[in-house]
């Protein structure tokens, strides 16, 4: 009777204990909103949360069947080493320093030398 009541007690222990700290197992995991019951049973299948369109093979749908390379998208520069006997391509012009000055417009003085003085007003 002794072994009965001590066993109960740790097993009632656990499951507090698993409950509290969201533990699957035991209880509804209170505090988590990912739409799992008490025995985790998705709403999209069970077969995960966030992978969109896909089917099972777990690729996206429309991709090309395993061993060809996904295409690169449309736009984007292709990713990893360039084809034997192409040039590498150039890399982009470096931005100018963001401590010089904007070169002047034309017409203008040079900065270097003073502004000319206005032009009194003729007073008559």
């Amino acid at each position: 009777m002794k072994f009965f009541s001590l066993f109960f007690l740790t097993v009632l222990l656990a499951a507090l204990l698993g409950m509290s700290m969201g533990f699957p197992y035991f209880g509804h995991q209170r505090g988590s909103d990912d739409n799992s019951g008490e025995h985790g049973q998705q709403a999209n299948g069970g077969r995960g949360r966030g992978h969109g369109n896909r089917n099972h093979t777990g690729r996206p749908t429309g991709s090309p069947p395993t061993g060809s390379p996904p295409p690169p998208p449309s736009g984007s520069p292709p990713t990893g080493p360039p084809p034997s006997g192409s040039p590498p391509p150039p890399p982009p012009p470096p931005p100018p320093p963001s401590g010089s000055p904007p070169p002047p417009p034309s017409g203008s003085p040079p900065s270097g030398s003073p502004p000319p003085p206005p032009t009194p007003p003729s007073s008559s």
